[in-house]
């Protein structure tokens, strides 16, 4: 894949973008950034797009040494945190979409199933600074000592194949699954991807209504069904059409149901609207594992970018960090297809056992650490990416295939290991 090319053009439309002073107009919240002040729309901006997971004393400190293009004066914690919340966290959203857009613009060999993209609709939930007004802004979960925590819930449209976040939302802890969903579908909508379009889904979006939503966006679909639908998971057989009406609806919704075994005997239903016979349970089987994809990259959030260490406690601060991983991490993952090819190449003709991938931690590191340059212009992106790239071969991680884990009942109390180190 031309990464490369593609994380350039990305950084260049970026770059155009915020030096605009129409980008100050649109994302600055009320009369945010009007005053001459010490503390500028870019400053904040710019300090805000390197994540760093340090206290803010040491990560302004920091900032001041490592990006002195960017002018960041010597102004209070307090002034700091006032200041971003004139920001709107939509000015990062539209960093991701642009990474999104210049991918499937520019990439010349998208990786498909059968034609189609993958693309896997799940959630997650996060941990949030333990405020009143999260818990107002985003609701609370309660632990088995009626303790309330601060959460929030996520979901994600994610390109299992091509390691590409479509879509992304972050909202109330009580906000519905299936709701995020209908979001996404609406965002895939305003892309225009040419492609044709799978949509793998669990056990907790199939309903009468997504059915017929996702047959109405002719939307094909395999989707985990749950113990609810019971009239069609009671029926005997491992692959067959069903017509599909619970009461009170007047229009069935033409089904095919199949049966797939996992490693553990556990027997899974699958409702899909890919009827071609030469669609197998093999494939199918196969295709619904693509699915896993979607966990990994919560684990990305989650443990490589620590996501959950939010760099502020306000919900504008939240949704900022949120939609800045975002971008992150599809930016790591354009440049990590082009490092795999690199190494795959190289490990072409060798007699080891074993194949390499590029090291994800790594990865982000170095795109966190030069991105704010590439963008203020102290270094240029032709140059510095093929650095990235380089520096990335060397670093390189064995390819565990097939690697199967069972599912843990009760969580380990244990969050420091010494194979999980913080990239930030």
């Amino acid at each position: 894949m031309n990464g490369t090319i593609i994380c350039q053009s990305i950084f260049e439309t970026v770059r155009k973008l915020v030096h605009n002073c129409m980008f100050l107009n649109v994302y600055s919240i009320g009369n945010a950034f009007t005053r001459l002040r010490k503390l500028t729309f870019l400053n904040v901006f710019f300090y805000l797009l390197h994540l760093s997971k340090k206290s803010m004393p040491i990560k302004m400190a920091d900032f001041m040494a490592d990006f002195s293009s960017v002018g960041f004066p010597d102004v209070s914690k307090q002034a700091l945190s006032k200041a971003r919340q004139g920001i709107s966290p939509e000015a990062f959203a539209k960093l991701h979409s642009i990474s999104v857009q210049k991918f499937y613009e520019k990439c010349d060999d998208l990786r498909t199933w059968n034609g189609y993209l993958a693309l896997a609709i799940d959630g997650t939930s996060f941990q949030l600074p333990q405020t009143q007004r999260n818990m107002e802004t985003f609701g609370v979960s309660v632990n088995q000592n009626f303790s309330p925590c601060a959460m929030a819930s996520s979901s994600s449209l994610f390109d299992v194949l091509n390691d590409m976040i479509i879509d992304a939302r972050i909202d109330s802890y009580n906000y519905g699954e299936r709701k995020f969903a209908r979001e996404h579908l609406d965002g895939l909508e305003c892309i225009g991807l040419k492609n044709d379009k799978l949509i793998l889904m669990d056990r907790g979006y199939p309903s009468y209504e997504m059915f017929q939503e996702l047959l109405r966006r002719r939307l094909a679909f395999v989707v985990r069904l749950n113990s609810t639908f019971s009239s069609i998971t009671q029926q005997a057989g491992e692959d067959f059409i069903v017509d599909y009406k619970p009461r009170g609806y007047k229009e069935p919704v033409k089904l095919r149901i199949v049966r797939i075994v996992l490693d553990d005997g556990t027997v899974e239903t699958l409702a899909t609207n890919l009827y071609e016979a030469e669609i197998t349970l093999d494939m199918f089987r196969t295709l619904y594992f693509l699915r896993w994809g979607v966990e990994s990259k919560y684990y990305e959030f989650k443990e490589h970018i620590q996501l959950e260490e939010f760099s502020g406690s306000h919900p504008t601060a939240i949704r900022q960090d949120f939609y800045i991983s975002v971008f992150l991490s599809n930016l790591v993952s354009i440049l990590k297809s082009d490092v795999d090819s690199e190494i795959a190449e190289q490990d072409k003709n060798t007699q080891n056992k074993y194949r390499y991938q590029a090291n994800r931690s790594f990865l982000i590191n170095r795109m966190n650490k030069y991105m704010i340059k590439i963008l203020t212009g102290a270094v240029k992106a032709e140059e510095i990416i093929p650095q990235i790239i380089a520096s990335a071969i060397k670093v390189r991680s064995q390819k565990q295939p097939d690697r199967k884990y069972s599912r843990k009942k009760k969580q380990t109390r244990r969050k420091h290991h010494n194979n999980r180190k913080p990239c930030l």
